[in-house]
C-alpha cells in the first residue's frame, strides 16, 4: 500500500473509534473495538474490521449495533 493510503487508514480508525466511544449512545457498540481497516486503492470502500468482548450473545449484539450505527457512522466520515 501507498503512504497516503496507510494515513487515511490510521485517520480513520481513530475516527471511527472516537465516534463509537462518543456519538453512537447504543449500549451495544460500547465494547467494539476496531482492529483493521482495508481500503481500495482509490480510497473509495473500506473494509472496516472488529472485535468485541463477551460471550456469544455480547457478541452478536454488538455486530447488530454496528450495524445499525453504520449508516451514521458512514456520515459523520
Amino acid at each position: 500500500m501507498s503512504l497516503r493510503s496507510d494515513r487515511v487508514q490510521v485517520a480513520m480508525k481513530k475516527e471511527i473509534s472516537v465516534i463509537l466511544q462518543e456519538d453512537i449512545k447504543d449500549p451495544r457498540v460500547k465494547f467494539i473495538t476496531i482492529t483493521r481497516i482495508d481500503l481500495t486503492g482509490n480510497l473509495r470502500h473500506a473494509k472496516i474490521y472488529f472485535s468485541t468482548l463477551g460471550d456469544e450473545a455480547s457478541q452478536k449484539a454488538g455486530e447488530d449495533g454496528i450495524q445499525s450505527a453504520s449508516g451514521f457512522i458512514r456520515k459523520l466520515i
